[in-house]
């Protein structure tokens, strides 16, 4: 007889945590092994979640960590389903398991497939799994475990040692579930994670393809595309409830030779639960390229230490990215934790031989998983080897010299995100106008004309937005050239724009690049706002980038030609067509597959937009702009949100937009006024 057991996560309760340190967990982690005996198993089905492995006859050897038991190995002949368990993401669903994997969609939610081994891994109790315990020992498949380790182990994304031991250590309530399936068609591995990410996802194994494949770190690897991405603990619309947040950043920067930098970041986290170990994300390695003619390669990233305020040494695990920090105790709630990062690496390179180098927008220093857990005050000093000149996020307060070193110093006040640190031979220009300073950083090459029209249009752009969307955020503005084409990014308080801006008529692939550079520098002043005002956030990322695309072809309307908002238009339904009426621009970074870079893009800077324009046409440009500027002066500063953005709609329109929302936004719909 069929023997059913749905796994409640009250059975996996684990009521009180270890003490040991995180590191030793993790080393204890990633040398899983069985115990001495396994068991016959028949008729037996695991569920978790939207996942359920069914296994009609074979075995289950525990796993061990260490001397915990932490799950089961199972072999023999089985069956893995997964079925959707939330509605709103089925089209995003049908389009990942299309593009990325090799099954069929069974109905339009589900998809099935053999399967001949799992790992099940939990931090709760894994002797509920297997309860009654089955009969019948035999010797465990050592073998089959080896096998199957070598194949997950090098496979990037997440590990079980980047997840595991921190719920082990901090005894989650709800304990982390992650499982790996070897499938007839296609690997699959599922993770229940309630506190890292609060997410349960699927994702499918793929190799790694591209340029640097041969490259020895990634050759034969591969890496979790996500097909399901659903919340834990919170709705689609809310923010996972955060332990801590990064509440002050204080970091020098010394390069003093070659491409080595060393990196000290002195870091405040206010606590919000009951924490002891926190996870956060920190560069492992880095692809670079230095040197003209160079080939890519992988160099370390090496955090040397953490220690305390007291300057006490604490346990960590660092990898790939991913890194654990013990405190040695359970910080509590309305507690700041203070902690000094040390790391050093070759990561201070020449992109293509140019003359800077670059700390750009990612974990270069340790942050937390959910970029709207930065809100940190700023403070940086950046030590450069001569003739280069630092650049950083916030004000520069002074620049002086120590030998060989050009230094500066920088300070915000205003709680920041994702900072960047950048530094390079360059000839710097500045107006102030207004008590606000524009700062232009280019090549010595660089047409002067150029550099005083960006000067000019930065102003004229502040001054233009200013009564749409409120004041400019920053005191100062830092625009730095970037020797490549055809790109620009904001950082807070910096603009990264290639050489096209400067040097528009320098050759033929610079004039190509140079089409639509104003709209392509309008679009990052925009950011200013959406972005750093209403803060980034990868939840609801189309708030920044939907939004700085669309105010960004607004102003060229208004003060270069209107045909440029026309044009925008046009351009934008011709880059929407593939995702038109069947992605959800809500979802947009939640594709796989290999099109899902370009559907993306077409859902957050094309048809986000257009949808944006339909709303605006469904309100009139009075009650459109209303709502926006509202939104901005109302959640200044605070991670952006869509409900928000739904609730001041329906506000100002005196009438339920939710639906509206649900169906154009949230939804695949795409509204007749917006083609």
């Amino acid at each position: 007889m069929n023997k059913k057991l749905l796994v409640s996560w009250l059975l996996l309760f684990a009521a009180v945590g270890s003490q040991a340190q995180v590191a030793k967990g993790a080393e204890d982690v990633a040398q899983l092994r069985l115990g001495p005996k396994a068991f016959a198993v028949e008729g037996r089905e695991l569920a978790f979640g939207g996942l359920q492995v069914s296994w009609k006859m074979g075995s289950a050897a525990p796993v061990f960590a260490g001397e915990k038991q932490v799950g089961w190995f199972f072999t023999g002949t089985g069956e893995v389903t997964y079925t959707l368990p939330d509605p709103l993401l089925q089209p995003v669903f049908a389009y990942n398991v299309e593009k990325a994997t090799s099954l069929e969609l069974k109905g339009k939610n589900a998809i099935a497939q053999p399967c001949e081994a799992a790992l099940v891994l939990t931090s709760g109790a894994p002797e509920a799994l297997l309860s009654p315990l089955p009969q019948g020992e035999q010797a465990p498949p050592q073998e089959l475990f080896s096998r199957h380790r070598e194949r997950f182990s090098r496979d990037l994304g997440w590990q079980p040692q980047d997840l595991l031991p921190a719920a082990l250590v901090d005894g989650w309530a709800e304990p982390l579930v992650f499982v790996e399936i070897q499938g007839a068609k296609d690997d699959l591995v599922f993770i229940h994670d309630p506190l890292v990410a609060s997410e349960e996802t699927l994702s499918v194994l793929k190799p790694i393809y591209g340029r640097d494949t041969d490259l020895p770190e990634f050759k034969g690897r591969r890496y979790q595309d996500t097909l399901a991405e659903l919340p834990l603990g919170h709705g689609w619309l809310d923010f996972a409830p955060d332990r801590f947040f990064l509440s002050d950043l204080d970091v020098a920067v010394v390069h003093r030779e070659g491409i080595h930098g060393e990196i000290t970041a002195r870091e405040t986290f206010s606590i919000l639960e009951p924490t002891r170990v926190l996870p956060l994300s920190l560069w492992s390695q880095r692809l670079i390229t230095a040197g003209l003619g160079a080939k890519p390669k992988v160099v370390p990233y090496t955090l040397s230490a953490v220690t305390n305020e007291a300057g006490e040494q604490l346990s960590f695990f660092h990898r790939e990215g991913a890194l654990l920090v013990d405190l040695g105790r359970k910080a509590q709630p309305g507690e700041k934790v203070t902690l000094t990062f040390r790391m050093s690496g070759d990561v201070l390179f020449n992109p293509g031989n140019d003359q800077f180098w670059m700390l750009p927008t990612s974990s270069w220093f340790a942050s937390p998983h959910h970029i709207e857990m930065q809100h940190a005050t700023y403070h940086a000093v950046v030590k450069t080897k001569k003739p280069f000149i630092a650049f950083s996020s916030g004000k520069l307060v002074k620049r002086w010299e120590e030998g060989e070193l050009n230094c500066a110093e920088f300070s915000a006040e205003k709680p920041l995100m994702i900072p960047v640190v950048l530094a390079g031979k360059y000839t710097v220009q500045e107006e102030t106008r207004n008590g606000r300073t524009v700062r232009v950083a280019s090549y010595v090459a660089a047409e002067p004309r150029g550099v005083k029209k960006l000067i000019n249009n930065a102003f004229s752009l502040m001054e233009f937005f200013e009564p749409f969307l409120g004041p400019y955020p920053f005191p100062e503005l830092s625009i730095i050239e970037i020797n490549q084409l055809g790109w620009g990014q904001a950082p807070p308080g910096v603009i990264f724009i290639t050489k096209e801006a400067f040097t528009p008529l320098q050759d033929e692939e610079t004039k190509f690049f140079s089409e639509g550079i104003n709209a392509r520098f309008t679009h990052e002043m925009a950011h200013a706002w959406w972005g750093h005002v209403a803060k980034l956030t990868m939840q609801d990322q189309w708030l920044s980038e939907s939004l700085a695309e669309y105010y960004a072809a607004f102003a060229m309307g208004k003060l270069w030609r209107e045909s440029e908002f026309k044009k925008a238009l046009k351009d934008w339904d011709g880059r929407a067509r593939y995702v038109k009426d069947k992605l959800p621009v809500f979802l947009a970074n939640q594709l796989a597959g290999p099109d899902a870079g370009r559907d993306r893009m077409a859902l957050l800077y094309a048809k986000g937009p257009l949808v944006l324009h339909a709303l605006r046409q469904e309100l009139g440009d009075n009650a459109f702009f209303t709502v926006f500027k509202s939104y901005l002066k109302n959640f200044a500063d605070k991670p952006a949100q869509t409900k928000h953005v739904i609730g001041i709609t329906s506000v100002v329109a005196k009438k339920d937009f939710g639906p509206w929302f649900d169906r154009y936004l949230l939804g695949p719909g795409f509204p007749a006024a917006g083609k």
